[in-house]
């Protein structure tokens, strides 16, 4: 199981913005969404994992930052 904890803060965050791409290991075996909070209305985006390995906001949330606590998904072996 993968458990990302943490904010991410500052820099771009708008819809498709790639926030990092994960080692071999600890990507899903198929792309997830996951809903995350945020620091200011609407308080919700959509946190895109893809089987490569690229974690990316799916949709635009706040500017100001997210949370990755809560977030889980078994990797690929």
């Amino acid at each position: 199981m993968v458990h990302p904890h943490g904010a991410i803060k500052g820099g771009v965050e708008t819809a498709e913005t790639t926030i990092t791409t994960l080692p071999a290991g600890f990507r899903p075996p198929a792309e997830i969404i996951i809903p995350v909070c945020t620091l200011a209305s609407p308080y919700i985006a959509q946190l895109r994992v893809t089987a490569a390995g690229v974690m990316s906001l799916r949709t635009a949330g706040d500017a100001t930052g997210m949370f990755l606590d809560g977030c889980s998904w078994i990797a690929s072996i």
